[in-house]
């Protein structure tokens, strides 16, 4: 399911900016809620990458790599 934000968040020179700081918090909440995968196609369809999701492209790398090595 494709994640759209329930308020307007616009990017101005690469940061997201919310209209109000409730926007903020809604949008954060609704970010740690939804899939992953789900997220990570919306940052890429207005042009950002945030802190969370270089954190998961780590952890899925490290995690093939344990896997690999485990196997």
């Amino acid at each position: 399911m494709p994640y759209h934000p329930s308020y307007n968040v616009e990017v101005k020179d690469g940061m997201l900016v919310f209209e109000s700081k409730m926007a903020f918090d809604v949008t954060k909440l609704e970010i740690a809620a939804a899939n992953r995968e789900a997220v990570d196609l919306w940052e890429q369809s207005v042009g950002i990458k945030t802190p969370a999701s270089v954190f998961y492209a780590v952890v899925f790398a490290e995690d093939s790599v344990s896997n690999y090595y485990e196997s």
